[in-house]
This record gives C-alpha cells, structure tokens and sequence, in this order.
C-alpha cells in the first residue's frame, strides 16, 4: 500500500502556504527561519547548510556580481554541490531578498557546533517539519524536499531551461519530469477559473 505521507513529502506547496509558512518561520526565527528561507529561496540541500554527515569542506560563498554586469550589484550565491567533482562541482543562484541574514556568519556558527545529529537531513527535515505542524499552519509532512520540489516547479514555470534547474538543484532529469504535472495542473486551474468553471 502507498505511503501517502512520503508522496507528501515531495509535494510542491502553492503560494498561500509558502506564505504562511515564511511569516510563521520569522516568528520563531533562528534555525527555523534561517533554513527555511535557505531551502525556499535558494534550493539548499539540507547537507550543504548542516555538513553534520558530510566530510567535505562544504560553503557557501557570496559573491557580488561584477561591476557593470548588473547595475543592482545583486549578490549570488556559490556552492559546492554534494557528490560532484571538478568543474561541477558548484552551482549559483542569485541571492533572493528574502533571505536577508547574515549567511557566513550563520553558516560558520553552525560548523562550530557539535551535534546531536548523525544526519544532517535529520535535523533539517526535524526543523521544516515542526514549522508545517505549527497551530497556525498544519502542513501535513512538510519536509525540505517539498520545498526544493516547489522551487524547481516555480523555475521551470519561470522559463528556466531543464538542465539549468538540475545543474543549480542538483537533481535528476527523471526527477525533473515528475514536475510536469503540476504544471499542467494549473493550467487546467486557470482554465476553469477563467471560464467560471469553478
């Protein structure tokens, strides 16, 4: 029989839950808010925020665009992604205003910490999941890849090329193409709002 609750896990979540989401995470800030905002914005795996289990020299760097490339001067993102090597072993995304911490400081006050946790995903997917299970919003089986599925359906959407999405999440095609669907889903949405359908 399936597990419904892991489907759940995967699920990407429409703009009024991300919305409640992100004011509940301010309220309770620290880690909470910090990897929320990470993963939403930036599509982090929960290994390069938290390299409790990850024997690399794992960072994030913030780099500010060069002069005259882009006049905002907005800042990006670089990191080493998981399991890659040479060349491809990094990725970038531009900064998202949101995410307005200090990133190093917080990143470099984790990597002083020792942990409890033997897994860096536990302690992310603990983290998320107690946000969706707060009395304000009641997300059933919130998790980080929930919010990575929902930043790559967004991007797609956006008009990103696949291999860009893949490359910058490090994820799979096959993975990619499951997104499809939500997609399709709302068009046939829109459809039916536009016509009075619903």
């Amino acid at each position: 029989m399936p597990n419904k609750n892991k489907d759940l896990t995967k699920k990407p979540r429409n703009k009024a839950e991300l919305k409640d989401l992100e004011t509940v995470a301010r309220v309770i800030g620290k880690d909470t808010m910090k990897t929320f905002l990470l993963i939403r914005y930036g599509g982090m795996h929960p290994r390069i925020i938290f390299p409790f289990d990850y024997s690399d020299d794992v960072k994030i760097k913030e780099y500010n665009m060069k002069e005259g490339f882009d006049e905002t001067k907005r800042q990006i993102f670089i990191w080493d992604r998981t399991k890659k090597r040479g060349a491809k072993a990094y990725t970038t995304i531009p900064r998202h205003p949101n995410i307005d911490f200090e990133v190093n400081g917080f990143l470099k006050e984790i990597r002083g910490r020792k942990s409890k946790y033997k897994r860096s995903t536990i302690y992310a997917n603990r983290l998320i999941r107690q946000l969706g299970e707060h009395d304000d919003i009641k997300i059933t089986a919130l998790s980080p890849l929930s919010l990575r599925h929902t930043l790559a359906v967004e991007l797609k959407k956006g008009g990103m090329p696949d291999n860009e999405i893949c490359d910058t999440l490090n994820i799979a095609p096959s993975t990619l193409r499951t997104y499809g669907r939500y997609i399709i889903e709302d068009r046939h949405n829109a459809y039916d709002k536009a016509m009075g359908l619903v």
